[in-house]
């Protein structure tokens, strides 16, 4: 599904990673997972250049909850891939909900 967003490209990585921009200047942000884009400029030019970095958070933040089975259960749920997305008779044999 992801592939055929005609807005992907400008959200997530070819690996699905989500990036945000970090303004020029915030170093704080800037972590490994650095991702550069430049425009050809002529040499009297300005270039801009935009840094994406990924996203520092978890699912568990996200969701804002410490119970492992449901973060387990969406994770399992959300899965961009999907041979390995659960069908609705798969995910209702999930621990979170037969325990």
């Amino acid at each position: 599904m992801m592939k055929e967003g005609k807005l992907v490209s400008n959200f997530f990585t070819r690996e699905g990673l989500i990036y945000q921009e970090v303004k020029d200047g915030d170093e704080s942000e800037r972590g490994d997972h650095k991702k550069a884009s430049r425009k050809q400029a002529k040499p009297d030019e300005e270039v801009n250049i935009h840094v994406m970095v990924a996203k520092k958070t978890t699912l568990q933040k996200r969701l804002q909850c410490e119970d492992a089975y449901f973060v387990d259960f969406v994770r399992w749920l959300l899965e961009v891939d999907p041979l390995k997305r659960p069908s609705a008779k798969e995910a209702l044999r999930h621990p979170w909900l037969t325990e």
